[in-house]
């Protein structure tokens, strides 16, 4: 059974959308893969597609080497499942070094033992034990999880019990009480896999004609988390949310958890674009966030059934299309972050040639550049949708440019170097937040950069890296815990910012606020992250093991073998 999408975005994504493509009818019914949500940002980083062509630097290009970890602003409202990954540009977790093979003088790895030498003292030969006599204990075996066991009855009723509150007669709902619906409709999840298969039709039946939408609303929501096998299940489940969802009026939550809804078959939706287009302008912005979501979701290039996105493919056009005409302009500050994360998700389409590329990308090119030359504050004073620049979405849309036009790169990390030094003013950490954050998913653009050579390079790392480790000494622990984060995305390229760990370090735990309750101890939190930031730095850490807490001396796991199979008996 597929467990569908959670909702919420926290920490760093790193997500791939698991979804069959569906094929043509007459044939074996495929399995819907099922889309698992990331936990955080140290997660295992998804497989990728192929990246765009590299460029020559007179030609605009995915300017994005390799997979980059996307940390989305944690200040603003969030909803919605986390994005599917695209080609070219996908959010996996923080890159990993490889420390020297050896600290100290060791042998390197796979060097066979030397014997002893002639003067070395040999230990002395230990006795061999007698063989144990009596019945020896067995090994205990690892016993596998047990199942979670499922109710027969929640509130007095059974799963047939409760789908009668849901019976209808052509007269309408043979229960009258609307509320007594609802809770039949909750109900159904708590008897578990079993009740998908004989509630999922009246389920359908409460979305299409129930009258109340609160009863509506609990059946769009309980349906898209119970997970189908089939394609066949599939099909009406969403043939009835997009009724539904033209039957709403505008504004409607109805609309709202439709859209949700949809979104979590993940590609397998990608026909309910166009339905999504035509809401993009609903006067809820709530619906507006959560087209912006989902569109990250239906647009992602198709997968296996594995999840694993397909070769040679690209994220949806006409999703792409809608997220820099309709979010990326629109007037909540809200839905154009959540389409800027939607947009660096997805990635550039795919193309075969440079050449192909720069034509295929010529019009996002342009359109973006104009949502950067808004949002930095230099352009008109409101866009097409009445919207008002913000120094802190200009920090994302910067990262955005580079991902269609790597002859951006120099330039726009530059520019949130100085976006991390923003004066103060009643945003100044917002934006130097965001700006911090997008650094540390561009961190291997910083490290591309260090790799070419030049003295322009050298010096826009140098700057890079300065205003990062400048932040550092901001009293403000959202900004120096980014800071450390982001330095540590850098790697061994931001090396120079050690000196400054260490004065981190050397300040030592903070004490506890003045409204503290007594007895607080101090926060060593912040030393510690910037020691692992150091060994991270010198290539004594790998930067998968930064914010893990360390092993205690003398700390063993637990190995419990499986007893070996017993011998048969000699007859």
């Amino acid at each position: 059974m597929i467990h569908r999408i959670a909702r919420g975005r926290a920490g760093v994504w790193a997500g791939v959308i698991g979804a069959v493509v569906l094929t043509g009818c007459g044939k074996e019914p495929t399995k819907v893969a099922q889309a698992t949500p990331p936990a955080g940002y140290n997660d295992p980083a998804p497989p990728t597609n192929p990246t765009p062509p590299t460029t020559p630097a007179t030609q605009p290009g995915g300017g994005v080497p390799g997979g980059i970890p996307f940390i989305p602003p944690p200040s603003l409202p969030t909803g919605g499942p986390p994005p599917a990954t695209g080609s070219g540009f996908v959010p996996p977790s923080s890159p990993t070094f490889t420390p020297p093979e050896t600290l100290g003088g060791g042998q390197p790895p796979g060097t066979p033992p030397q014997p002893p030498k002639p003067t070395d003292p040999q230990p002395p030969v230990k006795p061999v034990d007698p063989p144990p006599t009596g019945t020896q204990p067995e090994t205990p075996k690892p016993t596998a999880p047990l199942e979670p066991k499922y109710p027969e009855r929640v509130g007095g009723k059974d799963l047939d019990g409760w789908l009668k509150e849901l019976a209808y007669t052509a007269a309408g709902p043979i229960q009258k009480d609307d509320q007594v619906r609802e809770t039949a409709v909750k109900m159904i999840p708590s008897f578990g896999p079993s009740a998908r298969k004989p509630a999922v039709k009246p389920l359908i039946e409460a979305i299409r004609v129930d009258p109340d939408p609160g009863v509506q609303v609990a059946a769009i929501t309980v349906v898209s988390s119970m997970g189908f096998d089939m394609r066949e299940e599939v099909r009406p489940v969403m043939g009835v949310l997009i009724a539904r969802m033209r039957a709403s009026a505008t504004g409607s939550i109805v609309k709202m958890y439709c859209v949700r809804s949809l979104a979590s078959f993940g590609p397998d939706a990608v026909s309910c674009i166009g339905i999504f287009q035509e809401s993009c302008l609903d006067p809820s912005w709530e619906t507006r966030r959560e087209i912006a979501i989902g569109l990250s979701l239906v647009g992602a290039p198709p997968t296996d059934a594995k999840g694993i996105p397909k070769k040679d493919t690209g994220p949806n056009m006409k999703a792409v299309e809608t997220l820099i005409n309709y979010q990326l302009l629109d007037r909540s500050l809200t839905v154009r972050m959540e389409a800027v994360k939607s947009l660096l998700a997805l990635g550039p389409p795919y193309a075969k040639t440079p050449a192909e590329f720069i034509k295929e990308t010529q019009k996002p090119r342009e359109e973006i550049e104009k949502v950067v030359l808004f949002e930095s504050g230099k352009g008109p004073k409101v866009n097409a949708r009445n919207a008002s620049p913000d120094r802190g979405m200009y920090a994302w849309a910067l990262l955005l440019q580079v991902m269609y036009d790597d002859r951006k790169i120099p330039d726009n990390l530059k520019e949130l170097a100085k976006l991390v030094a923003e004066p103060d003013g009643p945003k100044a950490d917002e934006v130097r937040l965001f700006a911090l954050q997008a650094l540390g998913v561009g961190g291997g653009l910083v490290k591309g950069l260090a790799d070419k050579p030049g003295p322009e390079n050298k010096a826009t790392v140098e700057k890079v890296v300065k205003a990062v480790a400048d932040a550092l000494k901001y009293d403000e622990s959202a900004l120096q815990y980014t800071a450390l984060q982001t330095l540590v995305m850098m790697g061994k390229t931001a090396d120079a910012a050690i000196p400054d760990l260490q004065k981190l370090v050397a300040k030592g735990p903070k004490k506890p606020h003045a409204d503290a309750p007594k007895g607080t101890p101090d926060d060593d939190h912040l030393p510690k992250l910037a020691t692992q930031a150091i060994e991270v730095l010198s290539g004594k850490r790998k930067a998968d093991d930064f914010g893990k807490e360390d092993p205690k001396p003398g700390d063993k796991k637990d190995d419990v073998k499986a007893a070996p199979p017993k011998e048969p008996e000699k007859k």
